[in-house]
């Protein structure tokens, strides 16, 4: 080998070197970080509910306005932590975090629209079932510029066992984050 290729050889290889090491100590340190923002107390809650890769129809009556509002929500589940993603018939998307324990759910959503942010709890039980989750909903709303509490009901969507969840049959709920799609630098903010 020519002595003209070892130095730049060299120099690509250490490039390399200290490029896999940046991204395991961004890794490592990401995780320390999640771990100290988060109680393991929730991770000892225990739960026979398997949500993980479902949908939900999710219809509530605002009580002041008297309107029907109708959403979709899939979730995915990590032991007793739950993630959802969702839009409603209006289009706009929401997103949910939360934890499971017995026969209960209880998240917090943030709902991203054209008018501003809404920001709410949702605590339900399952029914015996097991396909239907009736129970609260409070929110704030950006828009109205108060606080409202509903009730609310979550249906699971009928599906064909293990069904990808990329081919949703739910008429707003996307594969992948569909609010990180709409998202812009002015919804952020």
């Amino acid at each position: 080998m020519n002595d003209s290729y070892v130095v730049p050889v060299l120099c690509g290889m250490l490039i390399l070197l200290c490029t896999l090491l940046a991204v395991v100590v961004a890794y490592r340190e990401g995780k320390r970080i999640g771990a100290l923002t988060r109680s393991d107390r929730f991770d000892r809650l225990t739960s026979p509910l398997a949500l993980s890769e479902t949908e939900w129809q999710i219809e509530f009556d605002e009580y002041e306005a008297k309107t029907r509002h109708t959403a979709w929500m899939r979730f995915r589940q990590y032991g007793s932590r739950i993630i959802g993603e969702g839009e409603d018939s209006e289009g706009r998307c929401c997103s949910a975090e939360g934890v499971v324990y017995a026969d209960k759910l209880c998240y917090l959503y943030l709902e991203r629209g054209r008018g501003g942010h809404s920001l709410g709890t949702v605590m339900v039980d399952m029914n015996d079932a097991g396909d239907q989750f009736d129970g609260m909903r409070c929110s704030w709303s950006v828009d109205r510029g108060a606080v409202s509490v509903d009730r609310i009901r979550l249906t699971r969507e009928k599906s064909s066992p293990g069904k990808p969840l990329a081919q949703s049959h739910s008429p707003m709920v996307h594969s992948g984050d569909a609010c990180s799609e709409k998202a812009t630098s002015a919804d952020l903010v």
